[in-house]
């Protein structure tokens, strides 16, 4: 099952059955009551940041490890002694995994208010 959720100026397929059930479901909210619809597009915006700099800091982590791989290697291989250039590059990929993991629990955290949100909605009715 596809739903489609809009990007500025494109639309952008959703695969996932529960992000599926969940846009159709603000969908129909945005909908029901328009004036709704404000906060929770500038809501859904930060989420996406926050898990789109996660993920890019979390590749970025893994190309540092992979160039610190490769820069410790090729200094062994040619006789040098490079071992401060892997333990940098190392520690700073450690750096941005950590930054990555502080934009995912910011995500979770923003994901946590919309469930108590809802929760709100349903004990008031």
């Amino acid at each position: 099952m596809e739903s489609v959720f809009f990007s500025r100026r494109r639309l952008v397929p959703i695969s996932s059955f529960g992000h599926t059930l969940y846009h159709g479901a603000m969908n129909a909210e945005l909908r029901t009551h328009p004036a709704l619809g404000r906060p929770m597009v500038g809501h859904l915006w930060r989420r996406c940041r926050l898990f789109r700099d996660a993920l890019v800091s979390l590749y970025a982590a893994v190309a540092l490890f992979a160039v610190a791989s490769l820069a410790g290697g090729t200094t062994q291989a040619l006789g040098g002694d490079g071992h401060w250039i892997t333990i940098s590059l190392t520690g700073l990929g450690i750096v941005v995994i950590l930054s990555g993991v502080v934009q995912l629990i910011r995500e979770s955290r923003l994901l946590l208010d919309v469930f108590e949100a809802h929760i709100e909605e349903l004990e008031r009715r």
